[in-house]
């Protein structure tokens, strides 16, 4: 881990921030998991009989999945904007706009032209 006092104080905020919410995570875990012990207890079992009889895949984290129950996956969208003397600089037109499309539009570039580069580019990737 990085010297902290080498972090800005947002960060430093930041990580304060997601500390306590893995402690009090962890303390409702444990909190949880001491309920169900003092319930198969009361019943003259221990937690590792009860689960035991669960079938194991159960039992462990999987990642998140999309609501429809697909597994996610992110496909490459094309990019429909394009810097035209820069080729590395692209954007597909999705989530949030790029800093050197903000700068094009604020200088009096054209969205359009970065359309026209990209559908340049498009055809020269075709060939």
């Amino acid at each position: 881990m990085s010297d902290l006092s080498d972090l800005p104080v947002d960060q430093l905020r930041q990580l304060a921030k997601r500390v306590s919410n893995e402690i009090e995570t962890r303390r409702k875990r444990q909190q949880l998991k001491r309920t169900f012990e003092a319930m198969a207890r009361s019943r003259g079992l221990t937690l590792t009989e009860v689960l035991g009889a669960a079938d194991a895949a159960l039992l462990t984290r999987r990642p998140r999945r999309h609501p429809s129950g697909a597994a996610r996956t992110r496909t490459r969208l094309a990019p429909k904007y394009v810097h035209p003397s820069n080729r590395n600089l692209q954007w597909s037109g999705r989530g949030r706009t790029p800093a050197w499309v903000k700068l094009w539009a604020s200088t009096g570039g054209s969205m359009s032209a970065l359309e026209n580069a990209a559908e340049k580019l498009a055809g020269t990737m075709r060939r």
